[in-house]
């Protein structure tokens, strides 16, 4: 999945260096296998119709205009190639919705949802490095709104949560994170820490092994149960 997006941007770099004949073949390539990106459609839309291809420039910004109504841009775009292929009463229709446009709060693709959360999750590091942990807290907050599945910074979060002293939270936040990527070793290690910072001996045990049957070769698990092996649950 990774590299659709990758391709995405490499379509965009291109595009906005009007290197048009190679986005064109990062576009149509990316779109066999993501037709839901409203903006590569209007890129499209607009490398076909330089090109002179009305035809295909019409389908791209219809698909557009499908995907996102409000997307003001693709509309006016749409409106000129019907009008200069000698459809102005569907131009007129496409420019008259142009005011009924609304905002629609959260309209967004999962690309542009990843893209945000990750730009909240850098935020928050850049804080934790600081110790400005309710800055950083506030942070990875705001990025998982966006994307609640995002493991791995789901497990930053919890970790800001223990080393702020927030152990009931944090504890929970590992067991979310745990539910969400099951084979998750370097989740059980950071779960394991809390408990054993709440003098939860054994949960700090049970941790880490099951930490360690995921991953036999993690060292820092290996040591922690070596070092912790007969050890008691703090009464």
């Amino acid at each position: 999945m990774n590299n659709f997006y990758t391709q995405y941007e490499e379509g965009k770099a291109c595009f906005d260096s009007g290197k048009y004949d190679e986005a064109r073949e990062i576009f149509e390539e990316f779109i066999k296998h993501r037709n839901d990106f409203a903006d590569v459609y209007n890129y499209l839309g607009y490398i076909y119709y330089i090109s002179d291809d009305r035809e295909s420039a019409i389908k791209a910004y219809q698909k557009a205009v499908d995907l996102n109504p409000s997307y003001t841009e693709a509309i006016m775009n749409f409106a000129v190639v019907l009008n200069d292929c000698g459809r102005s009463d569907e131009a007129l229709k496409y420019m008259n919705q142009l005011k009924s446009v609304q905002y629609y709060e959260g309209v967004a693709d999962s690309y542009c949802l990843g893209k945000l959360a990750n730009m909240h999750a850098e935020t928050a590091r850049a804080y934790k490095s600081l110790f400005w942990y309710e800055e950083a807290i506030e942070q990875y907050q705001k990025a998982l709104q966006l994307c609640p599945d995002f493991p791995d910074i789901r497990l930053e979060y919890a970790i800001a949560l223990r080393d702020y002293g927030d152990m009931e939270k944090a504890v929970y936040e590992f067991d979310q994170v745990i539910v969400r990527k099951s084979d998750y070793a370097e989740a059980y290690i950071h779960q394991g820490i809390a408990f054993y910072k709440l003098g939860f001996i054994g949960f700090a045990l049970e941790s880490w092994k099951k930490g360690y049957e995921i991953d036999s070769k993690n060292k820092i698990l290996s040591t922690f149960l070596y070092l912790l092996k007969g050890a008691r649950e703090v009464k």
